[in-house]
């Protein structure tokens, strides 16, 4: 009996208390502290997750409102002052470039046709360029690009002009030769 009542001395003592904290301290860390941090990682990439969708869906939101004040704004404007998406075929090809021959009549020296399907919709982009001179008619080469630009924005059809460039020979376009040039894309229903 004596065998196992084993009186440790003051250094036993130290190092067996000091073995139990490393222990205790080993044990917190295994079974406590890196499982906590891993469920803290995998909240915060949920809570990250959510977040995105939620910024996501706010974003879908704005466009949805905006679309919906938008559809408010065409159905406010009276149906003969709409726009059209015409069904595409050749007889509307023909009838885009014939009303671009007539509202540039005899100012243009390029006209050039191009198409193509985008899922669909037909885009039928025209590149155009004409020229304006100083003649004896009192309207002004600025007056009549005016003219002629207010005609392709307001054709009628859903369309879009880019690549605008409006420049004169001696920089001063009020009232001298004008030369214009630019794409309007129409589209279509395929």
């Amino acid at each position: 009996m004596n065998a196992m009542r084993h009186k440790f001395t003051l250094r036993e003592t130290i190092l067996l208390i000091l073995l139990f904290v490393i222990l205790a301290v080993g044990l917190y860390f295994f079974l406590i502290f890196y499982p906590l941090q891993n469920r803290i990682s995998e909240i915060e990439a949920q809570r990250e997750e959510v977040a995105f969708d939620n910024d996501v869906a706010d974003a879908r939101l704005i466009v949805y409102n905006r679309m919906k004040s938008e559809i408010a704004e065409i159905e406010k404007i009276p149906e003969d002052q709409r726009t059209k998406m015409y069904k595409y075929d050749q007889s509307e090809k023909e009838a885009i470039l014939s009303l671009m021959y007539r509202i540039f009549g005899d100012n243009v020296q390029s006209l050039n046709y191009s198409e193509r399907q985008n899922g669909n919709i037909w885009e039928i982009t025209i590149n155009f360029s004409f020229t304006l001179d100083v003649d004896s008619d009192t309207t002004l080469p600025y007056e009549r690009g005016k003219t002629i630009l207010h005609e392709l924005t307001n054709t009628g059809r859903r369309s879009q002009i880019s690549n605008l460039s409006i420049s004169s020979r001696d920089g001063n376009i009020a009232n001298n030769t004008l030369m214009v040039a630019g794409t309007i894309t129409f589209y279509e229903l395929a």
